[in-house]
């Protein structure tokens, strides 16, 4: 069989008529009969060159190179077919074969077009019947044959509208050629039109909405204008002409003003004569009383009253009748079915964005389709792919915007198109001419639904692209209400955006939230006359919302924090407005951010932010700028910029000692403290960590106390005194506890964790972190939540429960590389490579351990480096070279006794026994000159040993 043809090639798809009532009439015997069969495909394929990319239960799926290859197969297979049918039973295939476009990408062939049209002219076909579509028969040529001819059957409309195709059949005196009439459009009446472009994408919506249609007698597609219900519509109304006797009806109502109309064009679409003297609605309902048919109304939405009025009246009378709609909001009558129609599929922009992973998006394939349309060495590249993804997601993956964009092509690249979007309005104006004139620009449509709001809902939409990724309902009261729109007005007026599909009801976090299309809020804004106002509104309203996280307690301390989670677009427009307009303002509600951009792994963002403040002209007052230095000091510290970290926390400390800020300073004292203690510098931690607890104390302000409590009990369990720490950690949970902050009990928990496993006790350690689990994860308090996924994991690893903890590990080091958390990834990847040398898998192990070598900061990350070593002298050690695992051994134990680590605890233990098995193998001497020679080993030259090629 040859290897897969690609290019422009043609496709066999072939099934069996009636394999479902085979296999109930035959039950016994319909294994062997459906083996012979696979046998015989098989066997005719090969001999005519072609190759089997799929096989779908009795359905094939075959690709040749050459068109005179695929029809002489078709040939081969239905003779062989008819004479070796067995007695009692005919089996029938039919078969379908055209030619075009496609390439073979990952066992698969990629070309949706020339896919879907094969698979159409097959599921036309009758059992025992060779079609072909017109691209196939001109490809031909000259192709003679003495035992089989085509047959014109003429232009037939498939079920995908795009263009009707010329069908021809393969006729032969040794098998029938003679078939009932062939499943098109044309056998049913409809006046469904033909579509110019083709349908891409949407499989999913087309399954909803006809098994939606399967149970209801009126179901109305709805959706903002642009994305796709007609076309949805049509395409739905296609696939199922089958199931309506008396045909399908399409009734356009978008050019109608008048309602009085309505019933008109209905009439006139079914062709039905009226003598002028009944009502017209009288003759529709007794026309369609005793006919099974489908009515697909059009756009609905300008004249939604009177359509659901008739709609009601014809349902009640024609038993027999079903109703597709399209409109921007429902009708509101009894039996009546919805179907919110989404926007095309869109990419992740948070994930890598390639060529490759852009292909199965369906917005990205509608670009990529309407563009080649008007510029055919158009393509999908890795250097416009990121723009793309952009481009698509920006404009909400609404068809008709994609649309109008890859029109733009014919003069712009994508990067251009994106570059202009903030102006989509002027940009996308070059729509069809023998369009509806909204569809003509992207302004132009949704100003058919702007015109048909109310003047509260005019305004109330406008006031709402204030906002960015979405509102709750007490935001838009807080930021919109005034006298002119009246707190009372607002929630009925957003319920009723939301009924004509102009704003989108969400849940986020067991919130109802309510968002905005960018390109609604787009047009909002631009009629948007007090934005100064609103902006101000906007701004005001979240910095008080910022303010409420200090003082909430209990749940209610999580549903806030989950909010702030949500609104984060929302912070940063108000910070990036008050930066222009309010400069003290964006600081203010900066630090007032504080922990979030951690809650969030906004680390970098909120780092960024803190330097383009300090590069402002703006006069601070002395607490501002305190407050930012220190936010920016912390934030510097998780980042591993130790240098800038430290700057800012002294900068911070020195404005907080003259402001003489109790409160505040014991703060500071307890950030710098912590700073200290990530660069493993204890003493001068503690130092810290006391001074913040005498201040403290000296007010009384338990939340300080506590906080000042923990961080010094870190210390302590940093030195191995675990039962002073131990008995530190619950003096400040029962602080966090009586103040019924869950956020900082959680963090205490995973503290008690690990000491708990420590000494030992591994249920206990357990029972720990499955408390602060939960809790964690209703803040989404990243950092914590990532160590104590791990330190779970290094329970399952101590139980010898490796995959549990491979799975551990593997959630705690996704987490961390998403966040940016480089600490815990160095962390993980060296549990990670534990497990690969316990497996023996030595190679894998060591590409982690090298990766999280380069990862550690030369000087002043001993800890992480001497965890690292440790885990090299394992590798060392299991792939037999003893040399360079006492090396690291030494190198380990060095980094270890520098920054006072106790290595008395129970993992380090088994370690040192291990090495003290190597001592006895290797001899004492020859151990110790190792040893020594690693031991006395800095951090850069301890690099370039484990670097050098040659030893590693």
């Amino acid at each position: 069989m040859p290897h897969h043809p690609t290019g422009y090639i043609t496709f066999l798809f072939t099934d069996i008529e009636g394999s479902t009532k085979l296999a109930q009439k035959f039950p016994h015997t319909v294994q062997d009969i459906l083996k012979h069969h696979h046998t015989i495909v098989n066997d005719i394929v090969e001999s005519n060159t072609g190759y089997i990319f799929k096989k779908i239960g009795d359905a094939y799926c075959i690709s040749f190179n050459d068109a005179c290859d695929a029809v002489k197969a078709s040939y081969d297979l239905q003779k062989k077919i008819k004479e070796e049918s067995r007695e009692g039973y005919d089996l029938k295939i039919r078969i379908g074969i055209h030619t075009g476009d496609a390439e073979f990408f990952e066992n698969d062939y990629i070309g949706y077009i020339t896919l879907t049209r094969v698979q159409r002219i097959m599921s036309v076909a009758n059992g025992g019947q060779i079609l072909l579509t017109g691209e196939t028969y001109e490809s031909l040529g000259d192709i003679r044959h003495d035992r089989f001819q085509f047959r014109s059957l003429g232009e037939r409309r498939l079920k995908d509208l795009v263009r009707p195709e010329h069908v021809y059949q393969l006729v032969s005196d040794d098998f029938p050629s003679e078939f009932s009439p062939l499943k098109t459009l044309d056998a049913r009446s409809n006046n469904l039109p033909a579509q110019t472009t083709s349908f891409i994408g949407r499989e999913a919506q087309m399954k909803d909405v006809k098994d939606l249609l399967g149970r209801a007698r009126l179901l109305t597609l709805i959706g903002p204008g642009g994305t796709g219900k007609t076309r949805l519509s049509l395409q739905t109304a296609a696939n199922v002409i089958d199931d309506y006797s008396n045909g399908v009806w399409f009734v356009e109502l978008a050019r109608l003003s008048d309602p009085a109309n309505i019933a008109n064009e209905i009439l006139t679409v079914l062709k039905i004569s009226s003598d002028g003297m009944e009502k017209i609605s009288d003759v529709i309902t007794e026309f369609l009383k005793d006919k099974e048919l489908l009515l697909v109304l059009d756009n609905c939405e300008h004249l939604i009253d009177e359509c659901a009025v008739l709609c009601d009246k014809l349902l009640s009378s024609a038993t027999g009748l079903k109703i597709l709609a399209t409109s921007r909001e429902s009708m509101r009558i009894n039996g009546e079915m919805t179907y919110q129609v989404p926007s095309l599929t869109l990419p992740d922009l948070k994930k890598e964005i390639t060529a490759e992973s852009l292909e199965n998006y369906e917005a990205v394939k509608l670009f990529n389709d309407r563009a080649r349309a008007v510029r055919q060495d158009f393509s999908i590249t890795e250097k416009n792919a990121p723009a793309l993804a952009e481009l698509c997601s920006r404009l909400d993956g609404i068809p008709l915007a994609i649309e109008l964009a890859a029109a733009r092509i014919r003069i712009l690249s994508v990067e251009n198109i994106l570059d202009k979007l903030n102006d989509r309005f002027k940009l996308l104006v070059s729509g069809s001419r023998n369009a509806l004139p909204r569809q003509q620009t992207l302004r132009a449509l949704i100003d058919w639904s702007y015109d048909l709001l109310s003047e509260k809902e005019k305004l109330l939409l406008q006031r709402l692209s204030v906002f960015s990724g979405g509102l709750i309902i007490e935001s838009a009261i807080d930021v919109c209400a005034d006298d002119e729109l009246v707190e009372n007005e607002i929630l009925d007026t957003l319920g009723n955006l939301v009924d004509k599909s102009l704003v989108m009801p969400k849940e986020v976090n067991g919130m109802n939230r309510y968002e905005l299309l960018e390109t609604i809020r787009q047009y909002g804004y631009d009629k948007l006359t007090s934005k100064h106002q609103m902006h101000k509104n906007h701004f005001e309203h979240f910095f008080k919302m910022s303010k409420e996280k200090g003082v909430m307690q209990g749940m209610e301390q999580v549903l806030l924090y989950r909010r702030v989670r949500a609104d984060q677009e929302n912070l940063r427009a108000a910070i990036n407005w008050s930066m222009t307009n309010d400069p003290a303002g964006a600081v203010g509600l900066a630090n007032e951010m504080g922990d979030t951009w951690e809650l969030n792994g906004n680390l970098s963002e909120g780092f960024e932010l803190y330097k383009k403040i300090f590069g402002m002209n703006t006069e601070l007052s002395d607490e501002l700028n305190a407050d930012a230095y220190m936010n920016a000091g912390y934030l510097a510290s998780q980042l591993g910029d130790y240098v800038l970290s430290q700057n800012y926390l002294y900068k911070s400390l020195e404005l907080n000692k003259k402001i003489n800020d109790p409160l505040k300073l014991s703060n500071c004292l307890n950030n710098v403290g912590n700073l200290h203690f990530i660069k493993d510098e204890m003493t001068t931690a503690k130092e810290y960590h006391e001074e913040a607890l005498k201040v403290a104390k000296k007010i009384n302000d338990k939340m300080s106390i506590a906080l000042s409590t923990v961080n010094l009990a870190s210390i302590e369990s940093f030195y191995g005194n675990s039962e002073k720490a131990y008995g530190q950690y619950e003096e400040g949970l029962n602080i966090f506890r009586e103040l019924n902050d869950r956020l900082s009990v959680a963090r205490i928990l995973i503290h008690l964790g690990s000491i708990s496993s420590e000494r030992g006790d591994l249920e206990k350690s357990k029972i720990f972190y499955q408390e602060c689990l939960p809790i964690l994860r209703d803040f989404g308090d990243h950092i914590p939540l990532s160590v104590a996924i791990i330190n779970l994991g290094n329970l399952s690893f101590r139980q010898e429960k490796i995959d549990e903890a491979e799975l551990l590990y593997e959630e705690g080091l996704s987490m961390a590389k998403e966040y940016g958390y480089t600490s815990i990834y160095i962390h993980t990847l060296i549990k990670l490579a534990d497990i690969e040398l316990v497996r023996g898998n030595n190679s894998k192990a060591k590409d982690m351990l090298i990766e999280s070598l380069k990862l550690c900061n030369k000087e002043s990350d001993r800890h992480k480096l001497a965890l690292v070593f440790k885990g090299l002298a394992n590798y060392f050690a299991a792939t037999g070279n003893t040399k360079a695992a006492i090396k690291s051994y030494g190198i380990s134990m060095s980094f270890f006794e520098s920054i006072g680590f106790d290595l008395s605890k129970g993992t380090w233990k088994g370690f040192q026994k291990k090495f003290d098995e190597v001592k006895e193998k290797e001899g004492e001497d020859k151990f110790n000159k190792h040893y020594n020679e690693g031991f006395k080993m800095t951090p850069g030259v301890a690099r370039e040993f484990i670097l050098n090629e040659k030893q590693i």
